[in-house]
């Protein structure tokens, strides 16, 4: 059971944003096994760059009347 749960919306893992992404989210992963990361979100990327990097993944995220994350 994890002693720290992180919980990231992210924008969509590609180009430049997604190498950034990527690697806050590996050394979040590095913190060791008791860390639980958790991306949030259905943007380009984000489902695969969890799998890949051993985070989970909620794909759904309400957003507002603006197409915008709650």
């Amino acid at each position: 059971m994890p002693l720290l749960t992180l919980f990231t919306v992210p924008k969509r893992f590609a180009g430049h944003t997604g190498v950034i992404q990527r690697n806050a989210t590996g050394s979040s992963k590095r913190l060791g096994e008791e860390v639980e990361v958790i991306l949030c979100g259905d943007d380009d990327g984000v489902r695969e760059a969890a799998r890949e990097l051993g985070a989970r993944h909620f794909a759904h995220v309400e957003r507002n009347e603006y197409g915008t994350r709650s």
